[in-house]
């Protein structure tokens, strides 16, 4: 009698002691965290809108915490080789991802991947927002969006458009804005932007859903036409170019970055980061920043609301490449 009493006493004590040991972990992992150097893995190449982000916030993150926090370019493969290191990485913090849409949301629908975004990373932060921006070559004629419709609806399968790649943002904003104007127009791929761009100041192709800020210049110079912004609400960097949506009501979109971690980070070192992140945001030298870049920051969201919207954009983004036909190159 007494020795089972005491056995039920032990196993008691030992069920408190290890539950008191996963507190006290995660208090000391948040408390301790970092005490050395932060890798972030940015899966695309220097100079791009991900690399501008990252590297502002890897600036505040790291006077923030007092450890060097390293951006580290691993692009290829649509964005999937510097993801896979992610999620393939001790899930101790030290190793985080800062990605485009494109590599969590759209990859797992056009790519066979070695991992699973849904399950192999841990979303912490939505960073921020980008705008894209139909442009078209001067030389169409068109002055508004629903002049350029009325033209390709009266020419289909003559029009086409360009994009950085099959697959991309580019390309998959225009499939979603043809479908949802009822528009045939041919795809013609390019490795980048800056080809895509080339080709439509010669008119080679007759229009491209472009980053804001690539944009820009040409149409400031006037050798683009801006037709419509894809956001909900005109922008500041374009202040006089409508929203696409106010002309095909519903279509709304954005390029979007988030930082992640790799599955299986404690839930109270995925908090403390997501918090430190959204404490940088709301400062007005980052949004200044940012928004001079053409990113708008996305502040006090938590890493359960940015987890739910990552899973609805994969779904979004897989119903358009099916749709589409969309096969990867």
């Amino acid at each position: 009698m007494i020795n089972a009493q005491l056995k039920r006493v032990i196993v008691i004590l030992c069920c408190i002691l290890s539950n008191l040991a996963v507190v006290v972990g995660g208090v000391q992992a948040k408390e301790n965290f970092p005490t050395r150097t932060v890798r972030v893995v940015i899966p695309h190449a220097p100079a791009g809108p991900a690399d501008t982000v990252a590297r502002e916030l890897s600036h505040y993150l790291s006077s923030k915490w007092g450890e060097s926090v390293i951006n580290d370019n691993r692009s290829g493969a649509n964005g999937s080789i510097g993801a896979e290191i992610v999620a393939k990485a001790n899930p101790d913090g030290y190793t985080l991802l800062l990605t485009s849409m494109g590599v969590v949301a759209v990859n797992p629908s056009l790519n066979n991947l070695k991992f699973d975004p849904l399950k192999d990373l841990s979303p912490i932060a939505l960073v921020a927002n980008s705008s894209n921006v139909l442009v078209v070559n001067p030389s169409l004629g068109v002055k508004n969006l629903q002049e350029f419709i009325q033209l390709v609806k009266a020419n289909p399968q003559k029009m086409n458009f360009g994009s950085a790649g099959v697959g991309t943002a580019s390309h998959l904003s225009m499939e979603l804005f043809n479908q949802t104007a009822g528009l045939k127009m041919l795809h013609v791929p390019y490795k980048g932007a800056s080809p895509a761009v080339t080709d439509l100041l010669s008119n080679q192709i007759q229009a491209f859903m472009s980053g804001t800020t690539g944009a820009l210049p040409y149409i400031q110079a006037g050798k683009l036409i801006a037709l419509g912004v894809t956001s909900s609400e005109m922008i500041a960097i374009l202040p006089n170019v409508p929203p696409i949506g106010k002309t095909l009501p519903g279509f709304e979109l954005g390029n979007w970055y988030g930082l992640f971690a790799p599955a299986g980070t404690s839930k109270e070192l995925v908090q403390q980061i997501s918090q430190d992140v959204q404490g940088i945001l709301q400062s007005s030298d980052v949004k200044k920043n940012l928004f001079k870049s053409g990113f708008e920051p996305v502040p006090n969201q938590t890493p359960e609301q940015f987890a739910a919207f990552v899973k609805k954009e994969v779904e979004r983004w897989s119903k358009v490449v099916k749709s589409s036909n969309i096969q990867a190159n």
